[in-house]
């Protein structure tokens, strides 16, 4: 039986690849869904050379998870990407989760007045970082969603990004240079999303200086254990937590709307 492991808090979906124990030939799966925590579940691949079939068997264990399949030896090796939801089913759902995260967000808000100043504080400060990783949360699935949607930009982008690699190290796969993208950079500065949207679709946002003051806020929050450069305790009020949320969600809408014009105007342009 041939096993690995995977991150299953990583994935929506892994694609696998393996030689085929009857024919030798390189199998390679449909993206399966991972199982949600202490679950597992059950695929069957075809060869599509000798029609070996093959059974696949996920399994969470909560502080880890595994994938067998079973008709294989020990010493086949399998292969695995791991493959984006939005990207999969081709729909995105960034603005959908942005607004359920700012329900959650006002429930917690709104059930922590009774606590003593010195906890509301510190929960206050929570919230205003969260705020910044609503903004990367939102902007790296809507780039992912409109990167596989949109040929030309993903070519500009995929483009960019091999000539910085040794050609001995380019990556063909398109949506595995998106995913190892996105998953290494940070999208809660402004001046960041706003250059990558000039770079790769031509559009301008006008700078929001109360984010990026927001977003030196929270870096001092998250890396100086919330101590200014002088030494002096950084203070979070309830008044400008309430501010800065509106703020991200304004940016983030303001967002949305310029990529579905850009579409729209795309859309209408091959007519």
């Amino acid at each position: 039986m041939a096993k690995f492991y995977y991150d299953e808090i990583m994935d929506d979906y892994l694609e696998l690849s393996f030689k085929c124990k009857k024919c030798g030939y390189e199998c390679k799966t449909e993206p399966l869904e991972t199982p949600p925590v202490n679950e597992t579940r059950d695929y069957y691949h075809v060869c599509k050379n000798c029609g070996e079939k093959q059974q696949i068997h996920f399994r969470d264990m909560l502080q880890t998870a595994e994938c067998d399949i079973i008709e294989l030896p020990d010493s086949n090796l399998i292969g695995s990407k791991g493959v984006f939801i939005e990207y999969y089913l081709n729909y995105d759902i960034a603005w959908l989760q942005t607004l359920y995260g700012k329900e959650e967000w006002n429930e917690v808000l709104n059930q922590i007045d009774t606590l003593s100043s010195k906890t509301r504080q510190f929960i206050y400060k929570l919230l205003y970082v969260n705020c910044f990783s609503t903004l990367d949360a939102y902007i790296k699935q809507k780039l992912y969603h409109v990167l596989s949607k949109d040929e030309e930009a993903k070519t500009k982008f995929i483009e960019s990004k091999q000539k910085r690699c040794p050609k001995n190290q380019r990556k063909q796969d398109s949506i595995f240079l998106l995913s190892e993208f996105l998953d290494k950079n940070s999208f809660q500065n402004t001046r960041i999303i706003g250059h990558f949207l000039n770079n790769y679709f031509n559009l301008r946002i006008e700078e929001n200086e109360r984010l990026i003051q927001g977003y030196r806020k929270r870096n001092q929050i998250v890396h100086r254990n919330s101590i200014d450069i002088g030494g002096h305790p950084i203070i979070v009020t309830r008044e400008e937590l309430v501010s800065i949320m509106d703020e991200v969600l304004c940016y983030i809408n303001e967002v949305d709307t310029k990529l579905s014009n850009y579409f729209t105007n795309r859309l209408i342009n091959k007519l």
